[in-house]
């Protein structure tokens, strides 16, 4: 027999490779009907991963989504703006909005009292009164507040706009499918639609 195997198998990665090359051929390819369902998936699955390796709860899952959500849009930027796609947005503002997003994390933290990613692994990692007092100096305080209102409900309006934004990546191609198709005509006699 021949020491010589082939695996025939398809990894993940090179699926997604492939889809995203063949989206990228299509008419009116964009940054979002291309890389969206991509960095949707791609953020989730980093969220589920930082969720099991630090057992994080529902409210400190919502404090990490932006920063899994933006980490993985300004990737997707990346690689769009060396295909030459339109639609990629502006590494000044994919900074910003990082930076907003890890300020928030750290706004949580600071209103928590624990550390959301910690070496503990049975166990948030509790922060001292300076460390506290150190978070909530270095954000904004409008992310102060928003992260006290998901802490205290387990919603904010920056975490359900963020889920928004995460929602219109993950449904992009779907929506640039639908553009696509031709309008349906409707006969209309009177007031009932045919």
């Amino acid at each position: 027999m021949d020491d010589e195997f082939i695996l025939d198998a398809e990894f993940g990665e090179d699926a997604e490779d492939r889809e995203i090359a063949r989206l990228a051929q299509l008419p009116g390819a964009t940054f979002k009907s291309v890389f969206g369902g991509a960095i949707h998936s791609r953020a989730t699955q980093t969220l589920d991963d930082i969720t099991r390796a630090y057992k994080l709860d529902d409210k400190e899952k919502s404090a990490m989504w932006p920063a899994c959500l933006m980490g993985q849009i300004s990737s997707g930027a990346e690689e769009a703006r060396g295909m030459g796609l339109p639609g990629v947005p502006d590494g000044d503002r994919l900074f910003a909005e990082s930076e907003k997003a890890r300020h928030f994390m750290s706004a949580y933290e600071a209103v928590s009292g624990s550390k959301i990613t910690h070496d503990d692994r049975e166990g948030s990692a509790q922060l001292s009164s300076h460390e506290r007092l150190d978070r909530a100096r270095s954000v904004p305080a409008f992310l102060m507040k928003q992260a006290k209102e998901l802490h205290e409900s387990g919603i904010s309006d920056y975490t359900e706009s963020t889920i928004r934004v995460g929602d219109g990546f993950k449904n992009a191609g779907r929506d640039a499918r639908d553009a696509e198709q031709k309008p349906v005509r409707r006969k209309v006699i009177g007031d009932q639609e045919l």
